[in-house]
């Protein structure tokens, strides 16, 4: 793999969509002092451009990280490398992460719970 590779990133869901990704290693913060777009980086209280983002390796590709709302919402539903989560974004300013539990690391009850519905 050449170290010139193109930087693959997915970004997180529109207003009505879910995602579901595989979080695959931990959080990168990238500096970039001069977006090109408005939206590009996280911003203050204020609307102030905090000159950064993160990116979230998945499976695939790269998930971007650029609105609070989202960090934090990641953050309550205690993410950690390996967990297949489900981003969902009812509505603006509002994100729902939750974590989807892979049929083969389920415990016993919950097998059981699902043969059950």
């Amino acid at each position: 793999m050449s170290i010139f590779a193109e930087l693959e990133i997915q970004y997180p869901p529109k207003v009505g969509d879910k995602k579901t990704i595989t979080i695959t290693g931990l959080i990168n913060r990238v500096n970039n002092e001069n977006p090109k777009k408005d939206d590009e980086n996280y911003k203050s209280k204020n609307k102030e451009d905090q000159g950064f983002y993160d990116l979230i390796p998945t499976e695939t590709t790269n998930l971007k990280c650029s609105t609070w709302k989202l960090y934090f919402a990641l953050k309550e539903a205690d993410v950690d490398i390996g967990d297949i989560i489900e981003i969902d974004h009812p509505g603006t300013g509002v994100y729902k992460v939750t974590k989807v539990v892979d049929p083969s690391k389920a415990t016993k009850e919950e097998q059981e719970k699902w043969d059950e519905e």
